[in-house]
């Protein structure tokens, strides 16, 4: 008598999960490792050439991966909700420049039969469920086609945007505030009645400096040794 099988389509697996929120939690117990993963001799492991539940269910209620890599961008570990996860940012570059984003990348053609089922019988392995189909298709839609609605940071979203409030505008116009004025700091022109009347004052002062100036040339010449100009003068 042999065991019958537990898990063979998408219903199978989700059925072996727990719902919160958005996220289908994979039980911790059935396995030591710290992500979802299937027994390896289980049929389903052996078809998809891998033990990892999340892609497995991403092969068969999305499009077949082609890294070996799946980025989680949920908060939880053993979610398995295939629309929480996406590829890694440079196999989703390659497929953006391709005429089908989601069809298969040249290298995957060539590995593609090797390591998933053929397509008729991923087909006959999607969800048949019509309530789980209707939730995960709720979850794909909040959570983006790459997930990045999931997290909160992500610096590629765009804030909501804002609609006005009529009791709180949203753009407020100020006045702009006129500089105080400075003092005036314009001196009226000197007129040349002004100016007789500072030659009068200044004259005697600087006819004093230049006589100061006068004696200290001297002083510096008779100690150079050259005769006193007053002294050394012919008296006739």
């Amino acid at each position: 008598m042999t065991r019958p099988v537990k898990y063979f389509n998408a219903d199978t697996l989700f059925a072996n999960c727990t719902p919160s929120n958005d996220c289908y939690l994979w039980p911790t117990f059935a396995t030591d490792s710290p992500q979802a993963l299937l027994a390896p001799r289980s049929p389903m492991a052996i078809k998809f050439g891998s033990t990892s539940v999340i892609r497995i269910l991403f092969a068969i209620c999305r499009f077949p991966p082609a890294g070996r890599r799946l980025v989680r961008m949920c908060p939880n570990a053993f979610c398995v909700n295939p629309y929480h996860h996406t590829e890694p940012k440079a196999i989703r570059a390659k497929r953006a420049k391709q005429a089908d984003p989601l069809g298969r990348l040249e290298p995957e053609k060539l590995y593609y039969h090797q390591t998933l089922p053929p397509d008729e019988e991923l087909k006959a392995m999607r969800v048949k469920n019509p309530d789980l189909m209707q939730h995960l298709a709720e979850t794909a839609s909040r959570a983006g086609l790459t997930g990045d609605n999931l997290v909160p940071g992500y610096t590629n979203r765009k804030p909501p945007p804002k609609y006005a409030d009529p009791n709180k505008p949203l753009l407020v116009i100020r006045r702009r505030e006129e500089p105080p004025k400075k003092a005036s700091t314009f001196v009226d022109p000197i007129t040349p009645e002004m100016e007789t009347e500072k030659e009068g004052f200044l004259g005697p002062y600087f006819d004093m400096l230049m006589a100061k100036k006068q004696a200290k040339e001297q002083e510096r010449l008779i100690a150079q040794g050259y005769p006193d100009p007053i002294d050394g003068r012919d008296d006739h």
